[in-house]
């Protein structure tokens, strides 16, 4: 005859299989400022900017959308750029 588990047993396991499952917040990220007059960014509470003391020209929720702005303003992505290595093995493939 097999062994069942108690009662108390399958309940603790089907609740740990729900927390498992439920959805957990984001942690919390402070607002990201920008402020255009010197081209720096950061996160926080202080609206601000850390070098001029003028207030921050842009804000943003998404924690990376400052840096971002930044980056597009100076021509710079985030993708890795292409190596010569890669490159010739890329050529290779064709």
């Amino acid at each position: 005859m097999a062994h069942s588990p108690a009662l108390a047993t399958r309940r603790s396991t089907a609740a740990k299989m729900r927390a498992i499952g439920t959805r957990r917040p984001l942690p919390a990220h402070g607002r990201g400022f920008v402020c255009g007059r010197c081209d720096a960014c950061w996160t926080g509470a202080e609206r601000d900017c850390l070098h001029c003391g003028l207030p921050a020209t842009a804000e943003y929720t998404h924690p990376g959308a400052a840096l971002q702005v930044l980056l597009h303003a100076v021509g710079r992505t985030t993708t890795l750029p292409h190596t010569t290595a890669a490159r010739a093995g890329q050529e290779g493939l064709r």
